[in-house]
């Protein structure tokens, strides 16, 4: 992708987190270290300068936008989290898995969700499940931060007023799998399936023998 974009080759600083390291890695970027880039004393940058800093940015947002593309379809929402400090959408605007705003603080990725519909999930709730947003006060804040070549820890912090009488928060551990990633959904329809086939069959079996015996019907 980023090298279809005409980038091939970026200056870094040595402090550049591992995740943006890697993710230029992956994409065959040529990475070339440069311990001066971001130093205070040169507050005037060459256009050559310049360009190299612009497209290391400009490759750093490309592999966040696939992470939050992965983690956007994994969650079954619209692929879309808005990283520029737009505002919220109207809170008279409800969506069903509401309306995401990010941004980067260090190494950190913050995901801040407002917006949701008659009904959120909520993880504390009957022991995970589908409760009423009262009032519409229900508030997701979601913090990713990688903490190791191997580990992304994963931290939400649910806040409803109306609902809870102070905020809470979890943490998760996230391990690399090597494994292959298979399909995120529903296995209703995996479990059911001897059922429906089941089914079928008898209806094409009643639907034979009324074709063959008219006066069955």
């Amino acid at each position: 992708m980023l090298r279809q974009r005409g980038v091939s080759a970026v200056r870094i600083s040595p402090h550049l987190p591992v995740a943006y390291y890697e993710a230029l890695q992956k994409a065959d970027v040529a990475m070339e270290i440069d311990h001066e880039l971001f130093r205070e004393r040169r507050r005037r940058k060459s256009r050559e300068e310049a360009s190299f800093i612009h497209a290391a940015q400009h490759a750093a947002e490309s592999a966040c936008a696939e992470v939050i593309a992965h983690l956007a379809v994994s969650e079954i929402k619209d692929g879309l989290l808005w990283l520029d400090g737009r505002p919220h959408a109207s809170n008279r605007i409800a969506q069903y898995n509401g309306d995401s705003r990010g941004r980067w603080e260090g190494n950190t990725l913050i995901v801040e969700t407002t917006n949701f519909g008659k009904e959120v999930y909520d993880p504390s709730y009957a022991g995970g499940g589908m409760r009423p947003n009262v009032n519409g006060t229900f508030t997701l804040i979601e913090r990713f931060t990688r903490t190791g070549p191997d580990v992304l820890e994963y931290q939400f912090t649910i806040n409803d007023p109306t609902w809870y009488t102070a905020p809470f928060t979890a943490k998760i551990p996230m391990t690399r799998n090597p494994k292959p990633l298979y399909e995120f959904a529903c296995h209703e329809g995996n479990y059911s399936l001897p059922g429906i086939l089941e089914g079928a069959r008898r209806l094409e079996a009643e639907t034979a023998k009324q074709r063959t015996n008219p006066s069955s019907r």
